[in-house]
C-alpha cells in the first residue's frame, strides 16, 4: 500500500536532502520574494491512505519556505481517511491522542470554507452553461431538483443538451408538430436525477 511504503520511506531514509532539493528547485522558481503556490484539489476524492500519505509528504517533506499549498477537499471526507487509516493501523488512541481535527491542525494553518453560491449566480451559471430560452425558462426547477452543486449542474446540462440534439436531428422538435417539449424533457431529466 502507498502510505506503508511512505512511512517505510521516512524510518529508514533521511528525508532531509529531498526537502532540501525541493527547497532549492522552489527557490530557483520563485526567487527570494516570490512565492510557488501548488494547489491539491479532489484530495477527498483518493483512497484514504493516499489521502494520508499526501497529507504527510506536504508536512513532513515538501513545507519548505516559499512554497504554499492549497487543499481542495471535503474537510469531513479527509478527517474520515485519517480516522480509517489510522485505525487500520492498530494505533491505540492513547497513542495516536488526537482527533482527526487535530491531525488536519497541525498541517493546515489556514482554513477558508466557500459560501455557497447563490440562486442568482446559479441561474447565471445555468445560462453560461446553455443559453437557450429552454433552460432560462426551467431553471428555477432544475436548480430546486438538482441543488447547487456546480459539478452536478455541468452534467445535468450536459446531459440535457445531448437529449435535445437527439431529438432535434431525429426530427422530434419540429415547430410545425412538435412530438418532445424541451421543458418538459428538462423537467423530466431534473425528476429522473433526483429520484
Amino acid at each position: 500500500a502507498p502510505i506503508h511504503s511512505t512511512r517505510l520511506l521516512r524510518q529508514v531514509c533521511d528525508y532531509e536532502p529531498i526537502r532540501d532539493c525541493f527547497s532549492d528547485l522552489v527557490r530557483s522558481v520563485v526567487g527570494n520574494e516570490g512565492r510557488l503556490v501548488v494547489f491539491i484539489d479532489d484530495l477527498d476524492r483518493c483512497l484514504p491512505d493516499r489521502v494520508v500519505a499526501v497529507l504527510e509528504d506536504v508536512k513532513l517533506i515538501l513545507h519548505v519556505p516559499r512554497c504554499v499549498f492549497v487543499l481542495g477537499a471535503d474537510r469531513d471526507l479527509i478527517h474520515r481517511s485519517v480516522r480509517i487509516v489510522y485505525q487500520s493501523l492498530n494505533i491505540p488512541d492513547a497513542v495516536f491522542g488526537e482527533t482527526e481535527r487535530d491531525y488536519l491542525e497541525k498541517i493546515v494553518q489556514v482554513e477558508f470554507i466557500l459560501p455557497p453560491v447563490s440562486r442568482e449566480n446559479l441561474h447565471r451559471y445555468v445560462e453560461s452553461l446553455d443559453g437557450s430560452d429552454t433552460l432560462r425558462a426551467c431553471a428555477h426547477v432544475v436548480l430546486d431538483g438538482i441543488g447547487d452543486n456546480p459539478r452536478q449542474i455541468k452534467r445535468f446540462v450536459n446531459e440535457y443538451r445531448l437529449l435535445a440534439t437527439l431529438a432535434s436531428r431525429s426530427g422530434l422538435t419540429n415547430h410545425g408538430r412538435p412530438q418532445i417539449n424541451l421543458e418538459l424533457l428538462a423537467k423530466w431529466l431534473t425528476l429522473t436525477r433526483r429520484w
